[in-house]
């Protein structure tokens, strides 16, 4: 494997309804392979606090994309790469589909906590080539929120 780059990319203060929802989809591209280096979720506006299941999922396969949501401008963390290859969108409300997924992280954590993952490099997982991660809300919320969101990637060419 050659150097990994690492690009980051962030939704802000976006209202999450009461349905479930993708919050990241992360796109990898044929010709790359790619690892979560660490995701945050926070809140940013609410006065409850619930207990919300979210879960990564992989994809491969006949999958389709999520939609409903939008397209978010990365960021090389350093001045070394260019662009990422893979393609990042965030809030989908049209979850992605299809092919084979797998659940390879279920989480809950608090609302008014927010929720951080950062694997240690011995337990990230490499999306392969034409694969997708996502970070998905995996039950109804009680009410819509307003979350802030950030996902950090590391990619090698394939």
């Amino acid at each position: 494997m050659g150097p990994m780059a690492s690009y980051t990319g962030a939704f802000t203060r976006i209202s999450v309804g009461t349905a479930v929802q993708d919050l990241f989809e992360l796109s990898v591209p044929s010709t790359a392979m790619a690892s979560v280096i660490s995701v945050v979720i926070t809140p940013t506006a609410d006065e409850i606090n619930e207990q919300i299941s979210i879960d990564v999922l992989q994809f491969s396969g006949a999958f389709t994309s999520g939609s409903g949501g939008g397209t978010v401008t990365t960021k090389a963390t350093n001045g070394k790469f260019s662009a990422a290859s893979s393609t990042l969108e965030r809030n989908n409300t049209t979850q992605a589909t299809g092919g084979t997924s797998v659940t390879i992280r279920s989480d809950g954590f608090a609302l008014q906590g927010g929720w951080i993952w950062m694997p240690v490099p011995e337990e990230r997982f490499w999306f392969g080539p034409s694969t997708l991660c996502v970070v998905r809300i995996g039950a109804t919320l009680g009410q819509a929120t307003t979350m802030s969101g950030t996902i950090t990637w590391g990619e090698v060419i394939a």
